[in-house]
């Protein structure tokens, strides 16, 4: 019986049954350590992303700076300047008089106001206060001069309808006072008759003044613009102001005009000033919209 074929042993370079068998084990398990590498490598990286998520979800915003959150609790301090329009007493039926400084005698329609304030921010419930100055041109005459100024102030209630880390934006109901001064100077030869048992000698200057309580109604809005806690404010304020009651125009040597004196009008101001606040709901972006505030 013929003997069977024996197989020629494997050339040089020729990988045998068992070698290759071999070589696919260990290059199957060289690709499968190649990818559990890869796979943890992945992992590694997702997880370090989810890391800085919630990196950023404890406070940090996008490009890194901490979220201060809303004004909750603080103050600010201002200083106002603007112009108020609307009717303005003067005297107007008594001085306007021929014997007096003669017709065309009025107050313009346009003052100049200044002043400053300050308030208390709780939560969203704004209290203040503020004092204001106002000056209103009158006519000169040949017989004399007027000129007419005010002082007022009082307090205010309002609710801030936007709070957030660099805006403040409060309307508001306020009641207050306001008081005249009116000073009238005689610049003719002769005593200026004012009104019954009135007069003003000759070079002479005489104060009459007059004070009623007020009402008001305006909107606030401020730019705050904090490093930290606190810094500077810049901002307006639009509203109208008006007497609650009329007032008769005293003089200063113990008279009562026969007319009485008001104030109406609406207002426009620019503020500047400063203050802080602490903040609540730190990490939130800007812009959001947050239900619970």
């Amino acid at each position: 019986m013929a003997d069977a074929p024996v197989a020629p042993p494997p050339g040089p370079g020729e990988p045998g049954r068992h070698h290759g068998g071999g070589d696919g084990h260990g290059h199957g398990h060289g690709h499968g350590d190649h990818g559990g590498g890869q796979k943890a490598h992945e992992e590694g990286g997702h997880d370090a992303r989810m890391g800085e998520g919630a990196h950023d979800g404890g406070g940090h915003e996008a490009g890194g700076h901490m979220g201060r959150g809303r004004p909750y609790f603080g103050g600010l301090g201002y200083a106002s300047v603007g112009l108020m329009t609307g009717g303005f007493s003067a005297m107007q039926t008594t001085l306007s008089q021929s014997s007096a400084l003669g017709g065309g005698y009025d107050a313009a329609p346009t003052g100049f106001v200044f002043g400053g304030g300050g308030g208390v921010l709780l939560n969203r419930l704004w209290v203040g206060a503020k004092g204001f100055g106002l000056i209103v041109d009158t006519p000169n005459s040949s017989r004399g001069a007027a000129k007419l100024s005010g002082i007022g102030g009082g307090g205010e209630v309002g609710y801030a309808l936007v709070a957030s880390p660099h805006w403040l934006v409060v309307p508001f109901v306020g009641v207050g006072g306001f008081g005249y001064s009116l000073k009238v100077s005689n610049a003719g030869a002769n005593p200026l008759p004012i009104y019954a048992n009135e007069s003003i000698g000759r070079g002479a200057e005489t104060k009459y003044t007059a004070g009623f309580l007020t009402g008001e109604l305006g909107l606030r809005v401020s730019r705050l613009v904090f490093w930290g806690n606190g810094g500077l404010m810049v901002g307006a304020e639009l509203g109208y102001l008006s007497a609650l009651q009329r007032a008769a125009w005293e003089s200063s040597s113990g008279t009562s005009a026969p007319e009485s004196a008001e104030l109406r009008g609406g207002y426009f101001k620019l503020l500047i000033g400063g203050g802080g606040f602490s903040h609540r709901g730190g990490g939130a972006h800007d812009g959001e919209h947050h239900p619970h505030d």
